[in-house]
């Protein structure tokens, strides 16, 4: 569409006309105050008759010399026609009888009311009247008018009605600062231009402070003219002329049917535009266009609190100004359509083009009245308001929140700044905040909450969210991300040879992602049925990733897994320190058989394995009895304790030397899966979910270890060391009462609280306890003259802590040193009261010399905060 306003003024075809800006302002409570509010207009007396006034205006002109005395300062017509005529009368306020009642028929002539302009102050009010049979103009006010004249036109009713072309056509037209135009019906009908490419207004102002309120503009049948325009604030230039619209009002205004509903050109400045009712117009507001070559443009132009529904655009800027269109109706709660509205693509409003800013919007209510402000998305820190998440996370500062209110948000969402994503709303219920392309984490330390987040209909590889930069992803070990309490729902591809993965987690070239927490997500509708689908993948170098309190179902692919732990073909490394607990499995399926697996170690035979000694499978639901826990790592064993296999018996397995035997009727593990002792029932119902997960690792050789309760050597040996890897060499305790070491002997001995071993590993290992958070009262252990190999006991829940906080140093006087005790520790002595260097911090599970000149206690916990065992009723 061409918005290129042309000629928009009444006079000398070699004058150049530049419309300007206009604003729209206010706070409206209901919808139904936009729009004009035509008042009344009433009865007035006149002091003529009818033939007196037509002797006065018989010559075409309404000067002085009319009148025998001195000139009224108003001069009412009474009702009947009258033919047209000039006003070179100053100050006077010319009126008709009752609206309407007093029709200036121009008969086909330029214009009905012409008023002359001078160059001294006065101020000329018309009113009342019905104008018809002008060809260039209704009531128009001339540009040799402009300096001193204030031209108010008041509730007049302007019609079109030449039998011929009209030359331009502006129905009310003036060009005095200060000027007021209100309360006025203007009808276009037949506009037929003489020049093509002449425009049609039904009121223009150019002028500074004018105020356009009130006002209905309706075009009928207009006829055939490059522009219609219902109200246009512009620039008049010419060589000699320069008439700006500064300022101008344009308020409370009902426009039907033209071309453009409001039109503002030219080099203004600071115009409003507000509470009007545009509709049945291709574009509601236009701003910038320029009819010469001057190449001026409006600026600090409003538009707010208008309706702009039923137009095909709403605001169209052409200009170089931003123009602020904010707290607007736009036809839909969703607001409008632009590239840059991502909020609700399928309903949004009218059409916005160029550089507008129209966040936040207006939204109607269930009272269809009512109207208050909305912006889909918020930064909580700023208050500033979007119409995308994009656009909301290119605007924020690290640390910022950003709020996404429910709808659906079709963009790709790229997170490159540590920041927290959050819904307001939960993604598990009836109205979610939904992202339709995905989210990239690209950065450390992002949030991403109660979201929902698909990803269908796009090729190549695809994810609902992925972690990682292909350009370098800088991990800062301070800090995590973090996915939760999101619903993935739906991630498919179009392209045949790719995977697609409900969270993917994968580094490139030198890059590490160390801390990633993916908890209460439900995962599902991940399908891709010529290649593989992932409810989670795991991909090169990756460290300390915990996945917990995940649903993950629905998982479909030629191969699938809930959740895989793999190598790259192009990148180094593998995903170590992973934790997997507490979710639930169900419906992963494959097209090619066997292929289905519920947890995968995964790799080939070119690009290695992923390591199972660096992944933990523990207390999962497992509810999809032909699924699969696969190993194919040979090197070492995947620790699957403690699960529910999705029956009482345990999962299917081949009994050792019997390899025709299979026993086990729920899901299947294949490779080195160590799965005993296994859960008969679902995980809750042994559980106390107020536990949480603590983990040592053991390095290949010597190290010390201790826990801050007692602990017999089966527990020891059986549930926190894992039976199934026969890790241990030898382990020793000291006897320092007897002053000497003895052997540990499974089945026979208890390890005391705080107690210190030390225990011999022919490979590394980890060992996991899930101890009770709340328990903090510790008990006391006594400790015998001499050396002492014992453990801290630090109040958080085996953290490392200062050695005062770790062993109560100070307050035991009968303490002369501390030693180190660890092989795989640096060495180091620190004795209570020295001045140098500064108190050493003590680890949990380790173990510490501990020199005491008598016999005192030092502290545990008072109750036991063992391993939530399930071993006494879980399957052997």
């Amino acid at each position: 569409m061409n918005n290129t306003v042309k000629n928009l003024l009444t006079i000398a075809i070699a004058t150049t006309i530049i419309l300007t800006g206009i604003t729209l302002i206010t706070t409206p409570t209901k919808a139904t105050q936009t729009g004009a509010d035509i008042p009344d207009y009433g009865e007035m007396s006149s002091s003529y008759d009818k033939s007196e006034i037509d002797d006065m205006i018989s010559d075409g002109e309404l000067d002085e010399d009319d009148f025998d005395e001195e000139v009224p300062n108003k001069l009412v017509f009474p009702d009947g026609e009258y033919d047209n005529f000039q006003v070179a009368v100053e100050n006077i306020t010319i009126a008709s009888a009752t609206r309407g009642g007093a029709v200036i028929d121009a008969g086909g002539d330029d214009y009905a009311i012409d008023v002359e302009g001078t160059d001294e102050a006065k101020t000329i009010t018309i009113k009342g009247f019905k104008v018809t049979g002008w060809t260039t103009g209704g009531i128009a006010h001339g540009t040799d008018a402009k300096d001193g004249t204030v031209v108010d036109v008041i509730h007049n009713k302007v019609k079109t009605g030449g039998s011929g072309p009209v030359a331009h056509g502006n129905s009310i037209q003036v060009v005095g600062d200060g000027s007021v135009i209100k309360y006025n019906y203007v009808e276009v009908t037949g506009y037929d231009h003489e020049e093509p490419d002449w425009a049609t207004s039904g009121i223009l102002g150019m002028a500074k402070n004018l105020e356009i309120t009130n006002n209905k503009v309706e075009f009928v049948d207009a006829g055939e003219s490059s522009h219609h325009v219902g109200i246009a604030v512009g620039q008049w230039q010419s060589e000699e002329i320069n008439l700006p619209a500064e300022q101008a009002l344009v308020k409370d205004n009902t426009i039907i049917g033209s071309e453009t509903g409001i039109s503002v050109e030219g080099g203004t400045d600071s115009d409003v535009v507000e509470h009007n009712l545009i509709k049945d117009t291709e574009t509601a507001v236009a701003t910038g266009t320029s009819g010469d070559d001057s190449g001026e443009t409006p600026t600090n132009t409003e538009v707010h609190f208008n309706n702009l529904s039923n137009n095909e655009y709403g605001v169209c800027n052409y200009g170089d100004d931003t123009v602020n269109a904010t707290l607007n109706y736009w036809g839909s709660n969703s607001g409008p359509s632009n590239s840059s509205n991502t909020y609700n693509v399928s309903d949004q409003g009218v059409k916005v083009v160029g550089d507008v800013d129209y966040t936040p919007w207006l939204v109607r209510t269930d009272d269809k009245d009512e109207c208050t402000s909305f912006a889909p998305v918020v930064n909580d820190d700023t208050g500033l308001k979007y119409s995308s998440i994009q656009e909301a996370i290119d605007n924020a500062e690290e640390g910022n929140k950003i709020l996404i209110k429910p709808g659906k948000y079709q963009e790709e969402v790229e997170v490159e700044e540590d920041i927290t994503l959050k819904g307001t709303s939960s993604p598990f219920g009836n109205q979610p905040a939904i992202v339709k392309d995905g989210v990239n984490i690209r950065v450390d330390g992002v949030t991403v909450k109660n979201l929902k987040i698909t990803n269908t209909g796009n090729s190549g590889e695809q994810e609902a969210i992925f972690v990682g930069d292909p350009n370098g992803y800088e991990d800062d070990s301070s800090e995590q991300i973090l996915i939760k309490n999101n619903l993935i729902d739906g991630v498919n591809t179009t392209s045949s040879d790719f995977s697609v993965e409900g969270i993917h987690i994968k580094t490139y070239g030198e890059g590490h992602i160390e801390g990633v927490v993916i908890e209460n997500n439900i995962i599902r509708d991940i399908k891709q049925l010529k290649y593989g689908a992932d409810g989670i993948k795991l991909q090169a170098d990756l460290e300390n990733i915990e996945i917990v309190d995940n649903e993950i179902s629905g998982v479909e692919g030629y191969w699938s897994y809930g959740i895989v732990s793999t190598p790259s073909s192009l990148q180094p490394g593998v995903p170590k320190d992973v934790l997997i607990r507490y979710n639930n499995f169900s419906e992963i399926s494959s097209v090619h058989e066997n292929w289905a697996n519920v947890i995968g170690i995964d790799g080939g035979e070119d690009l290695g394995y992923a390591s199972a000694s660096e992944v933990e499978f523990n207390y999962n639901n497992i509810f999809d009895t032909t699924a699969i826990v696969v190993n194919k790592d040979s090197d070492s064993v995947l620790d699957a304790r403690l699960n529910y296999w999705g029956d009482e018996t345990g999962p299917e397995r081949t009994i050792q030397g019997e390899s025709d035997k299979k026993v086990g009727d729920g899901a299947k593990v294949v490779g080195e899966v160590g799965f005993k002792p296994w859960l008969p029932k679902p995980v809750d119902e042994f559980t106390n979910r107020n536990y949480k997960v603590s983990t040592m690792k053991l390095e290949k050789g010597w190290n010390t270890f201790s826990v801050p309760f007692e602990i017999s050597s089966d527990e020891l040996f059986g549930e926190l060391i894992p039976s199934y890897e026969d890790p241990v060499v030898s382990a020793y305790k000291y006897d320092s009462e007897a002053d000497k070491w003895k052997e540990v002997n499974k089945g026979r001995d208890e390890i005391e609280a705080m107690q210190a071993i030390y225990i011999k590993v022919d490979r590394p290992v980890k060992v996991n306890l899930d101890v009770n958070a709340e328990l903090r009262s510790p008990p006391a252990v006594e400790l015998d003259s001499g050396w002492n190999l014992v453990g801290p006991s630090p109040m958080e829940i085996f953290s490392s802590v200062q050695l005062s906080d770790g062993f109560g140093i100070n307050k035991i006087e009968e303490v002369s040193a501390v030693l180190s005790g660890g092989p795989n520790e640096k060495s180091w002595k620190y004795q209570p009261g020295q001045s140098t260097g500064d108190e050493p911090d003590v680890s949990a599970f380790s173990g510490y010399w501990v020199y005491m000149d008598g016999g005192e206690e030092i502290y545990g916990f008072k109750e036991s905060p063992k391993l939530n065992k399930l071993a006494s009723e879980a399957g052997s």
